[in-house]
């Protein structure tokens, strides 16, 4: 009946798959056991709830850097944390008790922590190189020690160094800038009055005076995290004024102290101090001497010499509210904590140039009288945003010593001016504003044209910032982050206690704007520990470490908190890493297996190709003995008229055999 059988019942033939497809497919089989194997689980820790823990280095570090820090690791009762940058540690985050049988005072804590890691900081000799600046002890019982760097009795110009001490005797934390491995010749080959004369040359104006005295100094913009190829450079510290209106006009030159060359003009003017007294002035023309004293306050006995004009009435109603703002926060009275009071110039300024050169500043006291005051343009007086931002240079200048109005920490003194601007003007938060005008946009920075994301390398700015080394468009990736935060669920109320309390718990002279991100980062955690404020938790502190991540300011983001219980975590990372094991198990062999399947199959084909190659040859080399036994055969039928070649292979063999005896 086979006859009868239908096509479609007949079974299908059975086709191999090609080498092709059996590539990818174990290909494919391979990368997945790879990815399954090799994806990262987050290792958890009982003290955190679960939380990883950042990168511990964020940055390189020498051999024996990293030496130093393994010794450091030891002896810290948390993983150390530490930011390095050009061979200089900036920042580091630890824990290590100092005895007291071999250090008491705070201070000298922290020089012996320092001597004792010396081969992490490079910082030789510490008790001879670091000048003590200022210590700060805060009511948690919180010790912060701030030093300056010096080589030989020179000091180097932007250094600082600040050294946290908790209440345990505890090195908590150590950030700063400072040159490591420091050698250079301390002896000048230009006078220090050819230094002067070269500055006020520069200076150009008739009324310009050297305004404090002249220092030598050490200088490298490494100190405040510029990456730079020419080593330090022994330099004429020169400061000069006008004496028509001081305080707007101040300008620091440093210059080469073997060649007399500039290197570097600040400008001084948005720099800030300690205020001794509250006074208003005015002055509708002519320069700060000329002023007129219109309103003094001396706690509640307030004394007005003369009718205030509207610009000095907003300026009293607008300091007394940022006043209350400070005290009501935090309990500070005024800058200092004492209750000097603060001193206003109203429309001072050049009279050669007008108010609108001068808008808002602080000076920084670098008259010979050693005076501080801020001067403001009466456009500015009627504003809340521009006084507010100038008195909290106050602030920053007095808890932080940070003082500087160049390079990246003068971003970081205007960005923390700009926070607490934004910070006591709620109605109008995250917008620094003069009269309907806004100057900065921390929230949408980018409309302006201002990146969002941390270079190092910034160079390009407004024209009006440029004067100041761009320091204010630089410190907006800084508040644009806490801006950030505050979207990311971080409340106003919360973010003004983690940035003021870090101004007394690191922040400096030298603060990079990624160090002061590690400072703030770090504080959060501080608070937390204290409990206060009291809805303040790690999660924020999370939010804060990401949102400096993703601008740029710090290392790698941490995961996020899993919802899931520690116990629960533990019993699947135990589950996962035996599963792991046993993929690794089988990938191994299946690898070894694949391994020697692919040696067999080429080792046959080589074998087969081979023996296809000789047979062929051999079969050629026939074809072609052939095809000549044809052609010799068809040559002799054609010339004796039959196949005569066998016939002379003998008559030739016997011609050759006498050939050969005849030879012999």
């Amino acid at each position: 009946m086979a006859g009868n059988t239908s096509p479609h019942t007949l079974p299908r033939p059975h086709r191999k798959l090609g080498c092709l497809p059996k590539l990818i497919i174990w290909s494919l089989v391979i990368g997945f056991l790879y990815w399954l194997l090799f994806a990262p689980i987050s290792e958890t820790s009982p003290s955190n709830g679960g939380v990883s823990q950042p990168n511990a280095i964020d940055g390189e570090l020498s051999s024996q850097q990293q030496a130093g820090y393994e010794t450091l690791a030891a002896q810290s009762g948390k993983p150390p944390k530490v930011v390095a940058r050009n061979g200089t540690v900036g920042f580091l985050s630890a824990n290590v008790k100092v005895p007291d049988n071999v250090a008491v005072s705070p201070s000298d804590k922290a020089l012996y922590f320092l001597e004792q890691n010396k081969n992490l900081f490079q910082i030789d000799n510490v008790h001879k190189n670091l000048r003590l600046q200022n210590i700060n002890e805060d009511e948690w019982g919180d010790t912060y020690i701030t030093y300056t760097q010096e080589f030989q009795g020179v000091q180097v110009y932007g250094s600082s160094i600040t050294i946290g001490v908790n209440a345990n005797g505890e090195v908590n934390l150590v950030n700063g800038g400072y040159l490591t491995n420091l050698v250079i010749d301390v002896m000048p080959t230009v006078r220090s009055r050819d230094a002067e004369n070269t500055a006020t040359t520069n200076y150009g104006k008739q009324d310009g005076t050297i305004s404090t005295p002249t220092t030598l100094a050490i200088y490298s913009p490494s100190v405040w995290g510029e990456k730079v190829s020419d080593p330090p450079k022994l330099v004429w510290i020169v400061t000069v004024s006008s004496k028509v209106s001081p305080g707007s006009n101040s300008v620091r030159y440093v210059v080469d102290a073997l060649s007399g060359n500039i290197i570097a003009r600040i400008n001084l003017r948005l720099n800030v101090g300690g205020i001794p007294y509250l006074a208003i002035y005015e002055a509708n023309e002519g320069g700060r001497e000329t002023a007129t004293l219109v309103f003094h306050e001396q706690g509640t006995d307030i004394a007005e010499a003369n009718t205030l004009s509207p610009s000095a009435e907003d300026a009293k109603k607008y300091v007394h509210q940022i006043h209350d703002y400070y005290w009501n926060t935090f309990g500070r009275i005024n800058i200092d904590k004492i209750g000097n009071l603060l001193k206003i110039y109203v429309d001072v300024g050049d009279p050669n140039e007008g108010c609108p050169d001068i808008s808002a500043g602080w000076n920084h006291g670098e008259i010979p009288e050693g005076d501080e005051f801020i001067v403001i343009c009466s456009g500015f007086a009627q504003s809340l945003d521009p006084l507010a931002h100038e008195f909290s240079h106050g602030i920053v200048a007095y808890d932080a010593k940070l003082t500087s109005a160049q390079d990246e920490p003068g971003a970081v003194n205007e960005a923390y001016a700009d926070l607490f601007a934004v910070f006591i003007d709620k109605d109008d938060p995250w917008k620094i504003t003069s009269d309907n005008a806004v100057f900065r946009d921390l929230s949408n920075p980018s409309a302006d044209g201002i990146p969002t994301s941390y270079d190092p390398n910034m160079t390009s700015c407004s024209p009006a910032d440029q004067q100041f080394g761009c320091v204010h468009d630089k410190s907006i990736v800084f508040s644009h982050a806490a801006y950030l935060m505050h979207k990311r669920g971080i409340s106003i109320e919360e973010l003004q206690y983690i940035f003021y309390f870090s101004l007394s718990h690191g922040i400096n002279n030298s603060s990079t704007l990624p160090r002061a991100a590690y400072v703030v980062h770090q504080t959060c955690e501080w608070l937390v520990s204290q409990s206060f404020p009291p809805k303040l938790s790690n999660k924020d502190c999370e939010t804060v470490r990401d949102v400096f991540t993703s601008v740029g300011l710090m290392g790698t983001p941490s995961p996020q908190p899993s919802p899931l219980p520690p116990d629960i975590l533990d019993t699947i990372q135990s589950w996962l890493s035996g599963i792991q094991q046993q993929i690794r198990d089988l990938v191994d062999q299946i690898i070894g297996d694949l391994r020697q399947r692919i040696e067999d199959a080429i080792s046959n084909l080589l074998e087969s190709i081979k023996q296809k190659i000789e047979e062929g040859i051999q079969n050629l080399l026939q074809e072609l003995l052939n095809l000549l036994i044809d052609a010799i055969n068809k040559f002799f039928i054609q010339l004796c008229g039959i196949p005569c070649l066998p016939a002379f292979i003998p008559i030739g063999a016997v011609i050759l055999r006498f050939h050969r005896r005849k030879k012999l």
